[in-house]
């Protein structure tokens, strides 16, 4: 009998293997500098005004509507979201 468990230490990122997806580890390279707190939706456009692809903007847009303290406040919660 083969064992299915075999495969389960391979290295694969969340989307690959069905596990929770991560927000891109460029992120907050689109959120750092900007005044905080911040809305969701000052942070998307800032976002597209600093040329963020089309991932980073689609995560900020779904995010909560609230007020984010930090890139890194963003980024958690972004993580907890998706």
């Amino acid at each position: 009998m083969g064992s299915k468990h075999g495969r389960r230490h391979q290295k694969v990122s969340g989307s690959q293997h069905g596990g929770p997806a991560r927000p891109p580890e460029h992120m907050e390279r689109y959120l750092r500098d900007l005044d905080y707190p911040s809305q969701r939706d000052y942070l998307v456009a800032q976002a597209k005004a600093r040329h963020a692809p089309p991932d980073v903007v689609n995560i900020l847009a779904r995010m909560p509507d609230h007020l984010y303290s930090s890139a890194a406040h963003v980024r958690r919660i972004a993580t907890e979201e998706l």
